[in-house]
């Protein structure tokens, strides 16, 4: 984890767009272009976190085409998923949809399962906004089949997110709420499970660098 993921999650915007910037300057000057391109997806994200909508949109373009660059299918799937939300924020309902397809076929020849859940859910919550709750639903069911061969506990909470809201729409307030609230349990424990993989390797890395000054 950088210093400027860690600075975005303690609310330090400015100092994560400090330390992001810097990133991106050394990774442009050692020449390491997947690095340049994951700290413009990080910086994107944290115009996001501050609502400045023009910057995360330019710093995610710039991202995407690094990763395209280089090749990196999953680097572009990604990049393509936070596009997608930045234009649906923004109500560009047609653009989301279009960069969401993108991702999911991107994810798909990456033979990532995972991504492809988060894809979907999120594509499940544009045709939903757009009205269309069938096909709404069947997506927010394939990211909910995904997300649980995956094995993902945040990935299962988004498509049960989705599915729940969309039970809300049709007037099914049973469905809905058995949906919601499973979607915070298994979100509960996800974040939980995350935070704890967080603190083995920050715990890893912090040996590594004791190591590292005791050699």
């Amino acid at each position: 984890m950088t210093l400027a993921v860690l600075a975005r999650m303690r609310g330090a915007g400015g100092l994560a767009e400090e330390l992001g910037l810097e990133a991106v300057a050394l990774s442009r000057r050692i020449g390491d272009q997947q690095g340049q391109a994951h700290a413009l997806f990080r910086l994107s994200d944290t115009a996001r976190v501050r609502g400045d909508w023009d910057t995360a949109e330019k710093r995610g373009q710039e991202s995407l085409a690094l990763y395209r660059s280089i090749g990196d299918l999953g680097g572009q799937a990604n990049t393509l998923l936070q596009l997608a939300d930045t234009a649906r924020v923004r109500g560009n309902l047609r653009s989301a949809e279009e960069r969401g397809r993108k991702s999911l076929a991107l994810a798909g020849q990456a033979d990532d399962r995972l991504a492809q859940a988060n894809v979907l859910s999120f594509l499940a919550s544009t045709a939903h906004a757009a009205g269309d709750l069938d096909l709404a639903e069947r997506r927010g069911s394939d990211g909910l089949a995904l997300a649980r061969r995956a094995n993902d506990l945040l990935a299962q909470a988004n498509a049960l997110d989705a599915l729940a809201e969309i039970a809300s729409t049709r007037g099914d307030t049973a469905e809905a709420h058995t949906l919601f609230g499973k979607a915070t349990l298994y979100g509960v424990a996800g974040i939980a499970s995350s935070a704890e993989l967080c603190h083995a390797r920050q715990l890893s890395l912090h040996k590594d660098l004791n190591r590292g000054t005791t050699d």
